[in-house]
């Protein structure tokens, strides 16, 4: 649970809580980029565990104490990292850079990583658009049944197929109706949909996860 006490913003920054899959619990946030950097969390296989505002930092300037806390605390399979979201135009100010710098030193002690992640890094990124969009399905009821009538559509062609052809193939008379349970195998990564290079769309090519090695890049594929 976060150890800072939460700011009551009448400024510019967002707060909210986002409601984790991965985590069971409300996170709490207090920007769009910590709120975007969630959702990819909690989509990413790779990351088993996340906390927002971990642990708080203490370094020395000038003679004088001061105290850090990033805004989230990331376990993958192979690393730990503490994150910090911030706006570009804020990153190299001075007292941020005390404050980085105390956070990678800190890191370094433990074997971690120290990782910042800009609104200029997510900005016009289709994989968190993807996302985000696949995470307003990730809730929905499939039936049992239809998500074995995808899997299996998917295992007997052996290969990559449009997404239009797999809801054509899966229900001939009502394709749009299997659109919800695909995108929810895909955000359970039951079936792979690549989230780089474009937007999601009937042209999208779908495949079984199974069959597909998903390189994972650092923290939600952001890095």
């Amino acid at each position: 649970m976060p150890v800072r006490k939460r700011k009551i913003s009448y400024g510019r920054n967002i707060i909210g809580h986002f409601p984790s899959i991965k985590m069971d619990r409300m996170i709490f946030y207090e920007s769009l980029i910590e709120r975007d950097v969630i959702r990819c969390l909690d989509y990413d296989p790779s990351v088993f565990a996340f906390e927002e505002q971990p642990l708080t930092i203490d370094y020395e300037f000038e003679s004088k104490q001061y105290h850090y806390t990033p805004d989230f605390k990331v376990e993958t399979d192979d690393d730990i990292y503490l994150i910090e979201c911030k706006s570009r135009a804020h990153v190299d100010d001075e007292e941020n850079s005390r404050k980085y710098a105390a956070a990678d030193q800190y890191c370094r002690a433990q074997g971690w990583a120290f990782l910042i992640i800009t609104d200029q890094l997510l900005r016009n990124n289709y994989r968190v658009q993807n996302i985000e969009h696949l995470t307003y399905y990730a809730r929905h009821h499939v039936p049992s049944n239809v998500e074995m009538h995808i899997l299996q559509t998917l295992r007997n062609h052996n290969d990559w197929m449009r997404l239009q052809d797999l809801m054509t193939a899966v229900s001939p008379g009502s394709p749009v109706a299997v659109f919800m349970p695909i995108m929810y195998l895909a955000y359970h990564h039951h079936v792979f949909i690549a989230l780089e290079n474009a937007p999601i769309s009937q042209e999208s090519l779908v495949c079984l996860a199974a069959y597909t090695p998903i390189s994972h890049q650092k923290i939600g594929g952001l890095l």
